[in-house]
């Protein structure tokens, strides 16, 4: 990526290495995808491989600009949209734009999409036989007489 310029609505807070920002900024999202070669669904908020303070990230924000678009920021909060368009280092340009973040409620996650998050924030922290048995467990917690049992099966499972 040689460049990539963020259209977004302004909220105050557009400030790059921002620790609270750095889970929910496009910006954020386009450095860290390209450092971790990922997709942006595939983070985890609650442990990020690439921190606020990796330098990798930093060099490519280096090479972004954020821009108020003033019809985004008059619909936004009852809409939440960004364009982003990058520049690839052969030159080539590529844009996309949203309206709702994925995850929003206008914008929601698919059943999969939920239990593949699950999988992935679990990993490391649950042993791995008994991810998908605490996964299957939650879809039918509706079900379940007293939630203690959930708890002792999410606790008794958690690796330290």
């Amino acid at each position: 990526m040689r460049q990539a310029a963020v259209w977004t609505s302004w909220d105050g807070s557009w400030v790059k290495d921002s620790r609270k920002a750095s889970g929910r900024r496009s910006w954020w999202t386009i450095a860290r995808a390209r450092v971790e070669r990922s997709e942006p669904s595939s983070f985890s908020a609650q442990a990020p491989t690439a921190t606020a303070l990796d330098p990798a990230i930093h060099r490519i924000l280096e090479n972004m600009t954020i821009r108020e678009n003033p019809e985004f920021t008059r619909v936004f909060p009852s809409v939440w949209p960004c364009v982003v368009e990058i520049e690839t280092t052969r030159g080539e340009r590529r844009r996309a734009s949203v309206e709702y973040f994925k995850g929003h409620v206008k914008n929601p996650l698919s059943d999969e999409e939920v239990e593949e998050k699950f999988r992935r924030q679990a990993a490391g922290r649950m042993a791995e036989e008994v991810i998908e048995p605490v996964l299957q467990k939650l879809w039918k917690l509706e079900d379940v007489a007293n939630v203690k049992e959930v708890i002792d099966l999410l606790v008794a499972r958690t690796r330290h």
